[in-house]
């Protein structure tokens, strides 16, 4: 999904700025819009999980028409980070300016104080707007054909004529407003990136910008402690904005938390906790609260209170009447190797094992699906890139499996993997590889078009949000590979099933293996 946006050549004076303030609107406003259909869909889904089974059963189609007109709709920020869920990089333009402006920015870093100039006073005043910012460094990019070297000659050349023609006042604090939103979010995530690739630190540690094993990577030493300054004041800004949310919300909705926090409050109600959720929805306190209250009601529906505060480890969920011992070992749900090239951790949701076996319960798919989501959480690169979730359906699947029990735990699977667990679900690929014929239709299994037809409700339901971040999969397994491809996954991350190199044998292997760490 190509991003555009239109050239501004920087003029000496205040055009730069004023062309800096009008990208920053443009993007608020996208931000705006983006909450509120989060906001939409989060309330559809609150509002689905309390119809009757037989109202989601029969819910509308999502018809190709329907989804032409809403992606028309789209803004340009909206299509690009959806390509980049789905491709696991932003859009080909996109990809140029940054990188541009990753070169722009290296070319500055070695620069002297006294070779900078009046850029190094823009520096020190207004760190954001050159650490995080494509708004600034764009203007002059765009300006010389996403030239670093040029860029930087015109970016410097402009500050000087800044100070000259301004004094003092270039580099007074509202000189060019407050940092944006975004600004702080890319410092957050780039932080949270070099901690963990410096120190290897977990997620909660780096969500607050401080490093477990001593100190932060230096850019320089006083820009570095004055954007640590914007953070902290950002996120206490959030938890505080938070905290009046979860106070807003009505007891039933939070009764699970309410009883952790007053049982545990060293955990469920610290700051450290409350950051994780932050971070997980980009510091939206309203869909950060909804999350969290959330997480408490599905963790004590699952396994109770008295597993509630403490590691759920393997041993927890081998036992064949209360865990999920089953549905561990046979694969139902499970991490695939490693990560996509692109650090996202890959659930593989086993749904035609499901379907064809009734020893695999609800209740237990969910636990399962609960383990691993919570075993990710200790992983840097899912914290920062999130997970992609594929489901398996294969020729198994049959219209009779639509029933209201598959509704039912289809909403709760949706809650779990979307708005609960603090990890961004990044894109849901549906597969059905496998092609039924007339004699098999006649019989109820579901043909590519009856599975299409699924799907389109499926769609339906799943909300706006995740619309732009699905894939159906309904060619042969060698056009599925090379669509796997293109969204960075690759053959050792796929099952046998969807011509990949790893089978049952490998899952139980693995399963072994997280008992053994555990233990």
């Amino acid at each position: 999904m190509p991003h555009t946006s239109s050239k501004k050549e920087p003029q000496e004076g205040t055009s730069a700025r004023e062309s800096e303030r009008e990208e920053k609107e443009r993007m608020n406003d996208a931000t705006k819009a983006q909450v509120k259909a989060k906001d939409e869909d989060e309330d559809d889904l609150r509002e689905l999980s309390q119809l009757p089974p037989e109202v989601i059963r029969h819910a509308s189609l999502f018809t190709p028409h329907h989804e032409a007109l809403e992606i028309a709709a789209l803004s340009d920020r909206e299509r690009a980070e959806a390509h980049e869920s789905i491709y696991g990089r932003p859009p080909p333009d996109q990809i140029r300016i940054e990188r541009a402006t990753a070169a722009l920015d290296a070319a500055l870093d070695v620069m002297t104080p006294l070779e900078l100039g009046s850029l190094h006073k823009a520096r020190e005043a207004f760190p954001l707007l050159f650490v995080s910012s494509q708004s600034h460094a764009r203007v002059f990019l765009e300006a010389e054909n996403c030239e670093p070297a040029k860029a930087v000659v015109r970016m410097l050349r402009y500050w000087e004529e800044r100070e000259r023609l301004l004094g003092e006042a270039a580099f007074a604090p509202d000189a060019m407003g407050p940092p944006a939103e975004e600004d702080i979010l890319k410092a957050i995530q780039k932080r949270v990136r070099i901690s963990m690739q410096k120190n290897n630190t977990d997620h909660s540690v780096s969500a607050n910008g401080r490093s477990r094993r001593g100190g932060n990577v230096p850019r320089q030493e006083g820009l570095n402690l004055k954007i640590l300054t914007v953070i902290r004041t950002f996120q206490q800004e959030r938890l505080r904005l938070l905290n009046a949310e979860l106070d807003q919300l009505p007891v039933g909705a939070k009764e699970a938390w309410m009883d952790a926090a007053s049982t545990k409050p060293e955990l469920a109600n610290s700051d450290e906790h409350k950051i994780i959720f932050l971070h997980s929805v980009d510091y939206n306190p309203h869909h950060a609260a909804r999350r969290l209250v959330s997480y408490w009601e599905m963790k004590y529906t699952l396994f109770g209170k008295g597993m509630a505060f403490g590691p759920i480890k393997v041993a927890d969920l081998d036992d064949e009447e209360w865990g999920c011992r089953l549905e561990l070992k046979d694969g139902v749900v499970h991490l695939s190797p490693g990560k996509d090239k692109f650090g996202r951790k890959i659930v593989i949701f086993r749904a035609d094992k499901m379907l064809t076996d009734e020893r695999h319960s609800h209740i237990g798919i969910l636990r399962a699906m609960w383990y691993y989501l919570h075993a990710s959480q200790f992983d840097g690169s899912a914290c920062v890139h999130g997970f992609v979730l594929i489901v398996i359906l294969p020729q198994g699947f049959s219209v009779s499996h639509i029933n209201s029990n598959a509704c039912q735990f289809a909403v709760r699977m949706q809650t779990l993997t979307k708005n609960c667990v603090p990890l961004k679900c990044m894109a849901i690929h549906d597969c059905l590889l496998t092609q039924c014929n007339k004699e098999e239709e006649g019989r109820g299994l579901l043909s590519q078009t009856w599975f299409s037809a699924v799907c389109s409700m499926f769609k339906h339901l799943i909300g706006r949000a995740y619309r732009q971040r699905y894939w159906l999969h309904v060619g042969t397994k060698e056009e599925e590979l090379a669509n796997f491809l293109k969204c960075g996954i690759t053959k050792a991350q796929l099952p046998n099933e969807l011509g990949g190199t790893f089978n049952v044998a490998f899952i139980r292997q693995l399963f072994d293996e997280q008992r053994a760490k555990d233990s």
